[in-house]
């Protein structure tokens, strides 16, 4: 699988469109490092460096809702608890069969 991005993804934001940008390069990152059977310190790191940058993102995203008066904020950030425990699964799923699920672009 080829992890790129593509302009239709862009919301308008450059700030979350960047971030976007740094998620998608991650999760590209983390493809090669199992594809090309990287050591598992260097899987594991990058697995690391995905999680935390998720939860700044999100963190990002909800606190630029706040300022803008985005009316679902409270129902946003319950998604991203929701997705930030699918991540949590799917690196432990990535951890222990080495490949790299799919699904995890959803978060995009």
């Amino acid at each position: 699988m080829y992890i790129h991005w593509e302009k239709e993804l862009e919301l308008g934001n450059d700030l979350i469109d960047t971030q976007h940008r740094i998620l998608v390069l991650l999760c590209r990152k983390l493809d090669i490092a199992i594809k090309t059977h990287q050591p598992e310190q260097t899987v594991r790191w990058i697995m690391q460096e995905l999680k935390k940058f998720t939860e700044f993102h999100f963190v990002s995203e909800e606190n630029l809702m706040h300022e803008i008066g985005y009316p679902g904020v409270s129902d946003h950030a319950l998604i991203h608890t929701e997705l930030l425990m699918q991540l949590d699964m799917m690196l432990a799923k990535i951890s222990h069969h080495k490949e790299f699920p799919e699904d995890l672009l959803h978060f995009l």
